[in-house]
């Protein structure tokens, strides 16, 4: 959160990404030879691959909240320093995305799919065969249509989930929910869940390996932005993505 200029250092990590809670701005980045400027407004979302200077944001009106993830703590881990960018920097505007996702909801049967929204990759990413968001990380805007339940899945990779969008309603009577367990009964429900609450611009963690299923009780749709450390689990074929029929 802030409402001025900040900088950020991005030199031990290889991917980042931004989503825009509130406000408009821009950031400046070096690509060696010159200074460039991307613009964003709320609802935007916009990625980052390793530079090793300062990672520059303006505030363009009072106040912004951006939710930021990385590969920073990978890194840090495997102990390792990053030497060059995988991908371009690149925005994924909220106008463009939602279009897309309106078509893609409007398709048949769209209400019975596990999971209605897009995945947000790059040139780079598809050329690879991953067509993720980065080499790294995967992201959907998911939406959660009103009285839907999407129905259980679960995969090897960890979940940060941003809750994007609830109506203050649905919130406020917590109509909007996950549930995540280890086990799936008989009848493909899952076992003794957790039971998670939405709440805008609050974010929750789907362990790795977890059965979790998206609950909308109200009547207005709801949104999430998961960012998952799944683009390392395809290139090492151990995501072991699984859907409930």
């Amino acid at each position: 959160k802030f409402n001025n200029t900040i900088e950020l250092i991005l030199e031990n990590t290889t991917s980042n990404v931004f989503y825009i809670l509130k406000g408009s701005g821009k950031s400046s980045f070096s690509d060696g030879n010159n200074i460039k400027d991307m613009y964003w407004n709320e609802g935007d979302i916009f990625t980052m691959p390793f530079i090793d200077e300062l990672l520059q944001f303006e505030s363009l009106n009072d106040e912004c909240i951006i939710f930021y993830s990385s590969a920073q703590p990978l890194i840090e881990f495997l102990n390792c320093k990053p030497k060059k960018a995988r991908f371009s920097p690149t925005i994924y505007l909220k106008e463009e995305m939602m279009n897309e996702i309106t078509k893609f909801n409007n398709e048949k049967d769209a209400v019975n799919r596990n999971r209605n929204g897009v995945l947000l990759t790059n040139e780079q990413m598809i050329e690879e065969g991953l067509n993720t968001i980065t080499h790294t990380m995967w992201s959907l805007m998911n939406s959660i249509g009103p009285n839907v339940i999407q129905k259980p899945h679960r995969h090897n990779s960890i979940a940060i989930d941003l809750c994007v969008d609830i109506h203050p309603e649905a919130e406020e009577k917590e109509q909007v929910y996950t549930l995540m367990g280890e086990n799936l009964n008989d009848k493909s429900e899952i076992i003794n869940p957790v039971k998670m609450l939405w709440k805008k611009g609050c974010t929750f963690t789907t362990p790795p390996g977890w059965w979790h299923s998206h609950h909308n009780e109200s009547s207005h749709t709801a949104w999430v932005f998961p960012v998952q450390d799944a683009g390392l689990h395809t290139q090492m074929r151990t995501l072991d993505i699984r859907f409930v029929k």
